[in-house]
């Protein structure tokens, strides 16, 4: 078999900055993959034309990054958040033969998606009509959830995935696809910023939704069931599966409809982690606890908010990073949001990573920045990133986290280091899946 290979990727599209870490990772792998010697391309929903209805591709393009690039116009809705209100609009079918040219354009050996969202079911039967094998990686749930992070009311259900749970998001939470639709036009990046400002301004709060009982309407209850299943189709045309952890292998082959064979767990990483020697770090009082992430609950943020509010002793200091919605505390150090080009300045100003996910997140690519710079991550039991981590920094409850926040070394084991991979040798790991998958 050849050495390199021609590959497509399906992501959410670039720059990062508009859609966030997943995107952040691929453009990494992408671009190791062509440093490796592939050829790589990414097909990915562009902006909307309201002049023209049916989805067409754009012609390819390169310049950011290097990378060959093809915009999908028209794509499905793309329900970043809140959950699917109208769900026939999720599953229109699109003109195949879109697709088939694509795949004659560019003769990919692989296709590796990213997500569901946005995507056609035809995609997918026009690369098992060329016979072309497609990986999938789990990066979060969108298609077997109408979230991507399973979370809803207050909980995660991953083990409940009812079609009462698909209504209540779709009726509590979930956007209309007109509204939905604003993430696609070209004007959305300064829209967003804008609405981040006004929302900057307000106090965080839990938000929590309440969990109504409701008698649907028959015909939305059967939308939402097909729709259901029109996910659960696209799953079973995929060749084999890359789950970055346990729990994303385990919260799929719960929710999958059909017998899960082909897949392979391997942590992702991105090209921030160098795995370089690091120094013995100071040992710092009061010591330095943080959270990095966004302010929001299924995250695990107010369980951190209110750990640091009951925490009475002076021992440590509690620091918030990677939101720009103002808190004000004397409990907490609010930093902010801060640039991917600030990971060293933020890293070496904190003594323990907190990692307090609710969700069954599925990785947790901020906690392996901090492992690679030294810093002792306590993780939750429902993140993917325990996987790499020793038993005795994985905690069950507050009570246990008090134990280990006060017990934390102050740098990263040897052993525990030595599981992070560059992004080097991760594209050499998926590069090895992609080969099982032609092999086969």
């Amino acid at each position: 078999m050849k050495k390199t290979l021609r590959i497509l990727h399906y992501a959410l599209g670039f720059p990062p900055a508009r859609t966030g870490g997943q995107t952040w990772y691929v453009l990494d792998l992408l671009q190791q993959q062509v440093a490796a010697g592939h050829t790589v391309a990414c097909v990915y929903p562009e902006s909307l034309n309201p002049l023209v209805r049916r989805a067409y591709i754009k012609p390819a393009q390169t310049g950011f990054a290097g990378l060959i690039r093809f915009g999908l116009v028209n794509s499905l809705p793309l329900p970043l958040f809140g959950g699917i209100r109208q769900p026939r609009d999720f599953c229109k079918p699109s003109d195949m033969g879109i697709f088939l040219r694509l795949f004659e354009d560019f003769q990919p050996d692989v296709i590796h998606i990213h997500t569901l969202m946005g995507l056609y079911r035809e995609f997918m039967l026009a690369a098992k009509q060329c016979h072309i094998p497609v990986i999938f990686t789990s990066h979060d749930y969108f298609g077997l959830s109408p979230v991507p992070d399973f979370y809803f009311s207050g909980r995660s259900w991953h083990n409940d995935n009812s079609t009462e749970f698909w209504c209540n998001v779709g009726m509590n939470r979930a956007m209309s696809t007109s509204a939905l639709r604003v993430f696609q036009l070209g004007i959305y990046p300064q829209l967003r910023d804008f609405l981040k400002r006004l929302r900057g301004a307000r106090p965080a709060a839990t938000g929590l939704l309440s969990q109504d009982t409701h008698t649907w309407d028959k015909k939305y209850i059967s939308n939402m069931e097909a729709l259901h299943a029109y996910y659960q189709d696209i799953f079973s045309m995929i060749t084999r599966f890359h789950f970055n952890s346990t729990i994303a292998r385990d919260v799929y082959q719960y929710n999958l409809l059909f017998e899960l064979k082909s897949f392979d767990l391997v942590p992702v990483t991105n090209s921030s982690v160098m795995n370089y020697p690091i120094s013995e770090r100071l040992t710092n009082s009061p010591k330095r606890v943080s959270y990095i992430g966004p302010y929001l609950e299924y995250k695990g943020f107010f369980d951190f908010f209110d750990l640091a509010h009951e925490y009475t002793n002076s021992d440590l200091e509690f620091h918030l990073w990677g939101d720009d919605r103002k808190i004000i505390s004397p409990k907490v150090i609010n930093h902010g949001r801060f640039r991917r080009d600030d990971i060293d300045r933020v890293f070496s100003s904190i003594d323990v990573l907190i990692f307090p996910s609710r969700w069954q997140e599925t990785f947790g690519l901020v906690a392996i920045e901090a492992l690679d710079h030294g810093v002792p991550v306590l993780a939750s039991c429902n993140a993917g990133i325990k996987d790499l981590l020793p038993t005795e920094w994985i905690f069950n409850s507050k009570e246990e986290l008090l134990k280990q926040i006060n017990n934390a070394p102050t740098s990263v084991p040897r052993i525990v280091r030595s599981k992070l991979k560059t992004m080097m040798e991760h594209e050499a790991e998926i590069a090895k899946i992609y080969r099982k998958a032609v092999w086969n």
